[in-house]
Order: C-alpha cells, then structure tokens, then sequence
C-alpha cells in the first residue's frame, strides 16, 4: 500500500464498503504493521477489523459499547469468536450489516 494512501479509504476503497456503513466509522489507527476499524452502531455494538502481522488476514471482533469505551463480546447470534480470514467485501459488508441490525444491546 503505498505511504500517501489513508488507511482507512484504503480499506474502505478495497473492500468498496458502502455509506450506510461507513457512516458508523469512528476510528483508525496503525497497528503491529497494518491498521484497525472501529464502528459504532446506534445499537450499542459495533466491529473492530483488524489485519496487521499477527492477525488471521482481516479479522472482526462484535464489540458492545459503554459509554466511549467499548470491549469485544462474544456473547452474539454473529459468532461466540473473532471472525478470521475475511477475503471478500461481501463478507465483510454482510458481517458489518447483521452487527448494524441486531437488537439493540440489553433488549
């Protein structure tokens, strides 16, 4: 990836993710050599994706929000784990959507 390119467009330009998505970005940062995602949905959970030197390829994590603060769950009809191998925008757009769509967090 060449330096001047944000990793964030990166991602978003890769995986061609679509507004009513990337609307619920709220953060990015470099990691171990790649990056982070961090979504927040008026739901109370969100996503962190991930790919860096120590990752499965692009992994999710379902995360639930407190506050500003938010943690991973495993506790979630998506998946009881951190989703690994991620190769297809289809797949990555599917998973963000069903996170975006779950009840809201505690009903």
């Amino acid at each position: 990836m060449p330096e001047e390119v944000n990793r964030q467009d990166y991602i978003i330009s890769t995986y061609n993710l679509e507004p009513s998505i990337t609307r619920f970005l709220v953060g990015e940062k470099e990691m171990l050599g790649g990056f982070q995602l961090i979504f927040k949905f008026p739901n109370g959970y969100g996503a962190s994706i991930i790919n860096h030197i120590g990752s499965y390829g692009t992994e999710l994590a379902v995360i639930v929000w407190e506050d500003d603060k938010y943690f991973i769950t495993y506790d979630t009809p998506i998946t009881d784990d951190i989703i690994g191998y991620i190769e297809s925008k289809e797949e990555l757009i599917d998973l963000l959507n069903a996170i975006k769509n779950l009840p809201h967090k505690g009903e």
